[in-house]
């Protein structure tokens, strides 16, 4: 089975349960875990996590993963391999997030719960949806071109980690029901891995090209 085979059998997959957890929301069937959810992350409040998680949401923000991308897409090494399929992932996943919380309309959790301001519509999270994105199209990436298995490792737990914790900072912070962060979670999955697996086969394609180029020069020099 080819990455690109693996690739969009995951997002096939990931879209299945996007519109999974959107029946399950909208027939309330998972109304009293989130409420459970909610009530669990705000037990956890501190005066220590609070900046903390206020940081990590900053983190995750579409301003800071902007400036990611830009200087993904700016260094020639990450260009091609992570900054062109990422910028071209998070365009899309913003433009469908934009689209389905306008026509979804699902509100937030009561503003008695906010610790930071927030607006518009919940479902699904816009954080979770970008922040999967980046960091799941980091971890492809790495997955696929990095040589050091030690590297991957260390790529991958990094980032699970920090897509979990901006995930759990919106839910903490009290913007965002279970539910919206799940959503957010795979509709990135989705929009990420069918990205990156068209973004492979035109790779494959310009290199092929590429060599074939070179083949030619070399023949015409040896003629």
């Amino acid at each position: 089975m080819t990455k690109q085979t693996k690739l969009i059998i995951i997002s096939a997959v990931s879209l299945i349960m996007f519109a999974f957890v959107y029946l399950l929301i909208s027939l309330g069937i998972i109304t009293d875990l989130e409420i459970a959810a909610g009530e669990f992350a705000r037990s956890l409040r501190n005066d220590i996590a609070t900046p903390v998680l206020i940081v990590i949401t900053n983190i995750g923000d579409k301003i800071m993963i902007t400036g990611i991308c830009i200087v993904f897409l700016i260094w020639s090494k990450t260009r091609l391999k992570l900054g062109v399929p990422l910028a071209a992932s998070l365009i899309i996943s913003t433009v469908i997030n934009q689209l389905l919380k306008s026509m979804i309309g699902r509100q937030r959790p009561d503003e008695i719960y906010h610790m930071v301001e927030e607006s518009g519509f919940s479902f699904p999270s816009g954080h979770s949806t970008s922040n999967t994105v980046l960091y799941i199209t980091i971890i492809i990436a790495a997955l696929i071109f990095m040589n050091s298995i030690k590297g991957k490792i260390a790529v991958t737990i990094l980032s699970v980690f920090m897509m979990l914790a901006v995930m759990f900072s919106r839910m903490y912070l009290g913007v965002h029901f279970l539910g919206d962060i799940m959503g957010g979670l795979f509709l990135g999955l989705f929009v990420s891995c069918a990205v990156y697996a068209l973004w492979l086969i035109a790779f494959d394609k310009i290199n092929i090209r590429g060599l074939k180029r070179a083949e030619k020069a070399h023949t015409a020099v040896q003629d």
